[in-house]
This record gives structure tokens, C-alpha cells and sequence, in this order.
């Protein structure tokens, strides 16, 4: 899967690019609403949306509840990076700053 990985990376997108590059991860905070996160980084929604679809069917991000932490009661629901997005975040880091 890493080769898969890193041609994904190499031929990503700029869009795609600053989305990964700015998705919260499970242990950050997770903005609840796609037309939030799209104005945070200045991209249109529907651009956003697409992304974020291409990068869950890839096993690079996922999508599921939010809850408050102090009453556990539901606040929405957010996309945030899985292990292997992050993987692919530290590769496009990598592969900017050479």
C-alpha cells in the first residue's frame, strides 16, 4: 500500500493538497460542518466535499459523530484524518520541504 501511497502523494493536487495538509486528525479539534472548514481555508464547499469523498474512499480520512466533553451530548458530525492520512500528511510535508 506505501507505493500506492506515495504515487498518490507525488500527483496530488493542490486543493487536495491544502485539505490534507489542514484536516484535524483524531486528536484535534474537529471543526463539525464542511462549509466551516471550507471557508477556514478558503475553498469553495462543494470543492471541499469532493476531496474529503476522494480521501475517505482512498482509507486516508473519515467521517462520524462529534460529541461535547463535558456532557457527551452531539454536536454534528466532521471528516478528520485516519493513521494513514496522517502518514500521507507527514509524506507531502516531506516532500515540500525537498
Amino acid at each position: 500500500m506505501a507505493d500506492a501511497d506515495a504515487i498518490f502523494a507525488a500527483n496530488m493536487a493542490p486543493h487536495t493538497r491544502r485539505v490534507v495538509l489542514e484536516l484535524a486528525t483524531w486528536d484535534d479539534e474537529r471543526c463539525p460542518y464542511v462549509r466551516e472548514f471550507a471557508r477556514d481555508i478558503d475553498m469553495p464547499v462543494e470543492q471541499v466535499r469532493r476531496i474529503l469523498h476522494q480521501l475517505a474512499a482512498g482509507g486516508y480520512a473519515t467521517y462520524g459523530p462529534l460529541y461535547r466533553e463535558d456532557d457527551g451530548m452531539p454536536i454534528g458530525s466532521s471528516y478528520w484524518l485516519t493513521e494513514r492520512g496522517v502518514a500521507l500528511r507527514e509524506r507531502v510535508k516531506a516532500g515540500q520541504a525537498g
